[in-house]
């Protein structure tokens, strides 16, 4: 450092000691609150840091603006509506249970915080089904599956072992088509009067079901009615709706449900029991396993 340098700054005297905001004799700070301020501080202060950092710091105490101070500005609170969900209960007063395969079970849609889209469940069958021929049982299936349950005026659809239904949802949640999903196999045998020696086996079907909020028609999502017999006069399909492509999103969870029906037809009398007459009134013989058993999967 140059020694006139240092004289020249020795002039000026020993340092002032700071002094707090508003004491007498000193400017305000620039980091004073504006509100804290009287006429002749704030004037001082305007002096002191220019009129553009005091308008900056007044504008700070406004209410209503995110500045760190007083009066944040804060969002609008929002509320949430819940979305749609579905779900499907079992009437199980409509239980049924035939031979031979034959049963029927009942569920009923609902759809909560509702609103319009469509219910498009995918639907799986497994037949595992053999037929009493003279040389003993025999594996069956497909299209000789139907051909046998022809002959007694039933329809098994045995080809049929994948597909997809749609149901539509207005607005309020009303389920288009009755509201209501069944499944069900008609007994798998030749003959009205024979029950006993004719199948054995199981017959098991899942369906797996979402709600896709949605304005779009059906047939723009590739549905028709009577497009699958075994899904009745519903909106179906052989084809997998491609539901990304097409801007559908489901909702809530899916809702998964499966039966299988077993069943055993097999003639377990003796020789001489099944020589005997039996009673105009007595009906068929009925082997007990050949009654359906059915568990819910």
């Amino acid at each position: 450092m140059h020694a006139r340098d240092e004289a020249k700054r020795n002039t000026l005297g020993p340092p002032r000691p700071r002094r707090a905001v508003g004491a007498p004799g000193h400017a305000p700070d620039a980091t004073a609150v504006p509100g804290d301020l009287s006429p002749q501080a704030l004037l001082a202060l305007q002096r002191r840091a220019g009129n553009a950092a005091v308008g900056r710091l007044l504008a700070a105490r406004r209410p209503g603006v995110d500045s760190g101070a007083a009066g944040v500005q804060r969002a609008p609170a929002t509320t949430t509506t819940p979305a749609p969900a579905l779900d499907a209960v079992l009437l199980t007063g409509l239980n049924e249970e035939g031979i031979c395969g034959n049963f029927s079970r009942r569920r009923e849609w609902t759809v909560s915080n509702p609103q319009r889209g469509v219910i498009i469940q995918r639907v799986t069958r497994e037949f595992d089904v053999e037929r009493h021929t003279p040389q003993g049982w025999t594996p069956i299936s497909g299209p000789a599956l139907d051909a046998y349950v022809a002959t007694s005026g039933g329809s098994a659809d045995a080809t049929v072992l994948e597909y997809w239904e749609l149901w539509r949802v207005g607005e309020d949640g009303t389920v288009g088509d009755g509201g209501d999903d069944t499944f069900g196999l008609t007994a798998l045998i030749p003959t009205a009067g024979q029950y006993h020696d004719t199948t054995r086996g199981s017959y098991t079907i899942r369906g797996e079901a979402a709600f896709y909020p949605t304005a779009q028609a059906p047939a723009a999502l590739g549905f028709q009615r009577h497009a699958v017999t075994t899904a009745g006069g519903l909106y179906s399909s052989t084809t997998a709706p491609q539901v990304s492509a097409l801007g559908l999103t489901p909702s809530g969870s899916p809702v998964r449900f499966g039966v299988r029906a077993s069943w055993d037809s097999t003639d377990k009398r003796s020789a001489s029991a099944r020589a005997r007459p039996r009673a105009a009134t007595a009906g068929p013989y009925t082997p007990r396993g050949a009654w359906s058993t059915v568990v819910e999967l």
